[in-house]
């Protein structure tokens, strides 16, 4: 720990040598060089520790995470459950802006970004305080999610007729979405009322096909989902506008500023893809990273 008056040259005198020294000892040998964690709020103190690396042949073991950089920090993804993400979040939103005079109202948008976490968690395996974001000022980007939530959980069900039986009535049909399946002996639709009451009036059989939900949802999370709860306890006590201008295209991921030394082989400050909560911007999977 190093104190000292302001202008009494605690940086220049103590950090930047120290940091040099440290940084610098056997800088060529990929088992024994140093490797740190860099935590601060101006800057100027990474982009000096950047220059020092570049000085001792360093220069790719530098990982700046921040907004601009190739890779970014995710604090909502952990094993904490969905109340205690968004009581955290709530009670940053207080540290900011302070307490309303209404507890209800706080208990009603904790509750409301709990569902909207609990809903990526459970229906997509991965969130981020962009999908909160988007979730919580927009019902109609909430309305489809978890649409596409419930079809990752409980898969899809279409409703199928024969080749024979899709002939006669191919225009109303197709109108309400009848495609050919891979045989073209069966034409199906997504199951929706609308599509059962078609074909009651055409007095066409039917048959109702299941596909499963896709593989990787998280079932340890599904009891802490209920649908009918997001809608009436989120959504009923919170008022929520319809989006009337385009949402920005912003990154997705929620980044602080901070810069990681790893050392070459990874293994001191470098999580892995598989565990780690530390994540490349530039993956396939660009808005649900694992």
């Amino acid at each position: 720990m190093i104190i000292g008056a302001v202008g009494s040259g605690k940086t220049s005198c103590c950090m930047y040598p120290f940091t040099d020294q440290l940084l610098g000892y056997r800088a060529a040998d990929l088992q024994a060089k140093a490797s740190g964690l860099v935590l601060e709020v101006k800057g100027d103190f990474c982009h000096k520790v950047r220059d020092i690396l570049t000085q001792r042949g360093r220069a790719d073991d530098y990982i700046e995470i921040s907004i601009d950089s190739e890779w970014a920090y995710n604090p909502l993804h952990n094993d904490l459950d969905g109340y205690a993400l968004a009581y955290g979040i709530a009670s940053l939103l207080n540290n900011l802006f302070g307490k309303g005079k209404e507890p209800f109202w706080q208990q009603a948008y904790t509750n409301l970004i709990k569902f909207i976490i609990i809903l990526h968690q459970v229906g997509f395996g991965y969130v981020t305080l962009f999908d909160v974001y988007e979730s919580a000022i927009c019902l109609d980007v909430f309305e489809k999610k978890m649409r596409r939530a419930e079809e990752n959980i409980v898969g899809k069900s279409f409703l199928a007729v024969p080749r024979e039986a899709f002939q006669p009535h191919a225009r109303e049909l197709t109108e309400i979405g009848f495609e050919a399946d891979e045989s073209g002996q069966l034409y199906r639709a997504f199951d929706s009322p609308t599509a059962r009451d078609v074909l009651q009036k055409l007095g066409i059989d039917l048959s109702v096909q299941y596909e499963p939900g896709p593989a990787g949802i998280d079932p340890t999370r599904k009891n802490n989902w209920n649908p009918s709860d997001a809608g009436t306890t989120a959504i009923g006590k919170i008022s929520i506008r319809n989006c009337k201008a385009p949402l920005s295209k912003a990154s997705p991921f929620f980044c602080l500023s901070l810069t990681t030394i790893p050392a070459s082989n990874g293994r001191s400050v470098r999580p892995s893809n598989s565990t780690g909560k530390i994540h490349p911007r530039n993956r396939a999977r660009s808005r649900f990273l694992p």
